[in-house]
């Protein structure tokens, strides 16, 4: 070889080892980018992560798990993580960690760290060495303590209200923006005489068999869905009183206080309604409206038959005069005509007292408010020496009344 062909064999090397080492510069610099990448990511997580061996050493945390177990990384390097989490002298039963080990394969889990106070949902990823073997496992660590809270409340107060509905006398049922029951207490099966899991998913209108009932709750449910669409947002309770229809065809009549439930959004999820058997209720109120009607016919009839007698003395009275003046050769008219009206005065209570035995309803007429109180007091002063003066506004208007019942208690 000559010397001007080694200088440019020489020469075409050093090309390519320039070239080599531009390309592993190229390749140190991506690698140094991505590692910065990674740890840029690694620091920013929210969620606090380790780094650990497969011994459960800590090799490096971020920041996250820093502000969590309240030291830094340097500090924990080379500690087991359980000694650190859980105060432990080995890893806890159900260690996620000794399951990746174990399996080489990636595991999650929920543990309780009794030394925070505080939920963590743990995912652990292995990551293998050229052989194949765990080499570290990245270990994150969120926190969901207040989700675990939440659900945990949630879970009580549906216990609380599963205890108290399946205890509880009265109906209480959820009932969905379609009109079909999503849950029915127990106490169906005492009041309609139907197990709950016979109306849960049935349409309202087949649970209100009871003509004419379905119509008008649907129209007071068209009310609500109509504001709502508007953006009215009504939540005060809705009452009402609903007949149903026992399984056995008797009709049970119920006291229905209904609620609407809105989820954080302000979005309608649900009825919630309470029904309770109000039947018997209403039949004493009713036995005890018709004692307190025949105590009040009572007092009535005793005032009419008072009234009757006073009736009963004018017609004698004047029949009497009428029967002297007669044989004395005197007209007798004025007489007469004073106990006829008597006598139709007598007429109409009879026609109360009648109207009373039937169940009280009054006889109502259109008459005027004079003529009313000019009877009344035509009745208080007969026999007396008042002369009364009644003065009364022209421009009254007649009304409906039971003219009798009116008269006799002004008088």
């Amino acid at each position: 070889m000559t010397l001007v062909e080694y200088k440019k064999s020489m020469q075409l090397q050093l090309q390519m080892l320039e070239a080599r080492l531009h390309r592993q510069q190229k390749e140190i610099t991506r690698l140094e980018n991505a590692h910065k990448l990674h740890r840029d990511l690694f620091e920013a997580v929210g969620a606090a992560v380790f780094i650990l061996d497969p011994h459960h050493r800590i090799l490096d945390i971020n920041p996250a798990a820093s502000r969590i177990l309240g030291t830094t990384a340097e500090a924990l390097r080379g500690k087991p993580c359980y000694t650190v989490m859980h105060c432990t002298n080995e890893a806890p039963r159900g260690c996620p960690l000794s399951a990746v080990v174990a399996t080489k394969t990636y595991a999650t889990g929920t543990m309780y760290v009794e030394s925070l106070d505080r939920y963590l949902w743990v995912s652990c990823t292995p990551v293998f060495d050229d052989l194949g073997e765990v080499e570290q496992v990245i270990h994150i660590a969120d926190d969901i303590t207040e989700q675990v809270r939440m659900r945990d409340k949630l879970e009580a107060s549906e216990r609380q209200f599963r205890l108290l509905a399946e205890n509880s006398e009265d109906i209480i049922w959820t009932l969905g923006p379609d009109e079909r029951y999503i849950y029915v207490s127990p106490a169906a099966k005492r009041l309609l005489g139907y197990d709950p899991e016979e109306l849960i998913g049935q349409h309202l209108s087949r649970a209100l068999e009871v003509s004419g009932v379905y119509q008008t709750v649907r129209k007071k449910l068209d009310l609500f869905f109509h504001r709502l669409k508007n953006g009215q947002r009504d939540e005060s309770p809705v009452r009402m009183e609903v007949p149903h229809r026992r399984r056995d065809g008797r009709t049970v009549l119920t006291e229905v206080v209904v609620n609407k439930v809105f989820d954080r959004q302000g979005e309608f999820r649900f009825f919630i309604g309470i029904s309770r058997d109000i039947t018997e209720r209403r039949r004493r109120e009713e036995a005890l409206r018709r004692a307190n009607k025949l105590e009040a016919v009572g007092v009535l009839a005793g005032g009419l038959a008072h009234d009757f007698n006073n009736l009963l003395s004018i017609i004698l009275g004047n029949l009497e005069m009428a029967s002297e003046d007669m044989r004395g050769g005197r007209p007798a008219d004025p007489y007469l005509e004073a106990a006829q009206n008597a006598s139709l005065r007598a007429r109409d209570l009879t026609h109360q007292l009648l109207a009373f035995a039937k169940g009280g309803d009054p006889v109502k007429r259109t008459t005027t408010l004079e003529d009313v109180i000019k009877d009344a007091l035509s009745r208080t002063t007969h026999g007396q020496s008042i002369l009364p003066r009644v003065r009364l506004s022209s421009d009254l208007q007649p009304i409906a009344v039971d003219r009798l019942q009116l008269a006799t208690a002004l008088s």
